[in-house]
């Protein structure tokens, strides 16, 4: 089939040196302003720095990862316009997610599905592997993290699967609601992990809500309802489970991440969500040295981002630090190992400033990955991320869009296509929202955005 291109409208770099707009139903503006320095200027002046990403020494390469992620667990090849083949044999003719990860190498590991790597643990922390034990902990041999497990409903203890809570945290009381769940007492979040603490679950007092990315690598993408390995997560609702991460672009807003197929979105504090606490090191925070006061100036990252808004509120996930680049400009993230194209499809140049971005349907992503590894043969071909891949490279504190714009400049707003086929709708594959970092899926002949990725090394 040959590769047809579809225009968008042509993406604007414009220089935006007036005053901040405020925009209509956020409350926040772009706010990480630096008060002006000897070696800054204001937040109304651009500072003539120089923005290029630091370079490899050579070939960008492995060495550079500090951490390892979940895979997504699918094993489904998707076909076009419609179906799912229950195993990844390549009928597709394209490089998919079920050909690229830890799910691949490790179908048949008795301690988690695809790639997933489990422990479970009892109430005094104590690993026991024993196949007919119910954890009341897991251990996440990938990630380092321990999670909660939650009894039946109905049970009527602390951890009853049924029981819901609004979201609150009493360091930010504009994101937050009292007791506005459905539980046995203070019906919360905060008081929720208070309580979790006090009793000391599995022996640990240090229980917390996970950041979005955390909670999204607990989703296994090849089933749904639920969308998790119910041997180590029983009871889990089909339903939404708050994170911490605070939605930066919308008062009161917080992320929560859906357990029936594995959508990720923002909800108002008083909605009522489930809970999974976890314990452990939050692996995106103290990983690179703060943003420059250069780069946290406003108009220096609107050169690259027209209408981005950040937030002091939110701990920077993704400083420029994080990045290097090779000398075609491929950018290589360090916390992954991932190499990204620094464009989208369809733009090109130093800024990604010529052209137009192309909106391609699912066929046509694959196509056009497809066509440039035969332009540019390489042991580590580019292809379309996993749904994962495309969310740990977020900026937490930013929207429109969630990325560093001196790593990514130019990006624009809208959905990219991830390589994740959907398992409850065969015509459809995820997307990722490169505007407010929304995770939802849709049919695979609707047109969207593709970004490229590629292995540190060859898989």
């Amino acid at each position: 089939m040959a590769l047809k291109v579809y225009k968008a409208a042509n993406i604007k770099n414009a220089l935006l040196v007036t005053a901040l707009v405020f925009v209509a139903s956020c409350k926040y503006e772009a706010v990480n302003e630096v008060p002006a320095t000897s070696s800054s200027a204001n937040s109304n002046q651009v500072s003539a720095i120089d923005f290029a990403l630091p370079m490899c020494d050579g070939e960008c390469t492995c060495d550079e990862a500090q951490i390892d992620f979940n895979d997504t667990g699918s094993l489904l090849a998707g076909d076009y316009p419609e179906g799912n083949f229950p195993n990844c044999n390549s009928q597709s003719g394209f490089l998919q997610d079920c050909d690229v990860g830890a799910d691949i190498e490790q179908t048949n590991n008795d301690d988690g599905h695809a790639g997933f790597s489990f422990t479970k643990l009892d109430n005094n922390g104590n690993a026991s592997f024993d196949s007919e034990f119910t954890p009341v902990c897991v251990l996440d041999n990938v990630t380092g993290l321990i999670w909660e497990v939650k009894t039946f409903a109905g049970s009527g203890d602390l951890q009853d699967a049924a029981h819901t809570y609004s979201f609150r945290d009493d360091n930010y009381p504009a994101f937050s609601t009292l007791n506005g769940g459905e539980c046995d007492i203070e019906c919360d979040s905060q008081s929720y992990l208070n309580r979790l603490n006090q009793k000391a679950v599995c022996g640990f007092s240090d229980w917390r809500l996970p950041s979005k990315i955390e909670l999204q690598e607990l989703v296994n993408y090849n089933t749904f309802t639920p969308a998790i390995d119910t041997n180590y997560f029983p009871n889990t609702k089909s339903s939404f489970y708050w994170s911490n991460t605070l939605d930066v672009d919308d008062e009161g807003s917080i992320w929560a991440v859906d357990f029936n197929v594995g959508r990720v979105a923002g909800g108002v504090s008083s909605t009522t969500r489930h809970i999974r606490a976890v314990r452990g090191q939050n692996r995106l925070l103290n990983q690179f040295e703060s943003p420059t006061a250069e780069e946290q100036l406003v108009n220096n990252r609107r050169l690259f981002a027209p209408q981005q808004r950040c937030n002091t509120i939110e701990a920077n996930t993704a400083p420029s630090n994080r990045y290097k680049q090779d000398n075609n400009g491929n950018v290589l993230d360090t916390l992954t190992g991932l190499i990204w194209q620094k464009c989208v499809i369809g733009l090109s140049g130093e800024n990604c400033e010529q052209g137009q971005a192309e909106k391609l349907d699912w066929q046509q992503a694959f196509e056009a990955a497809a066509n440039l590894n035969d332009e540019t043969p390489n042991a580590n071909p580019w292809r379309l991320p996993s749904i994962k891949e495309l969310q740990q490279n977020i900026e937490l504190a930013c929207e429109e869009p969630p990325l560093n714009p001196f790593a990514f400049k130019n990006i624009p707003f809208g959905e990219v296509w991830s390589s994740t086929p959907a398992p409850r709708n065969d015509n459809a594959s995820y997307q990722y929202q490169y505007q407010n970092s929304i995770i939802f899926y849709s049919a695979r002949q609707s047109k969207h955005y593709v970004h490229l990725v590629r292995n540190c090394s060859t898989f």
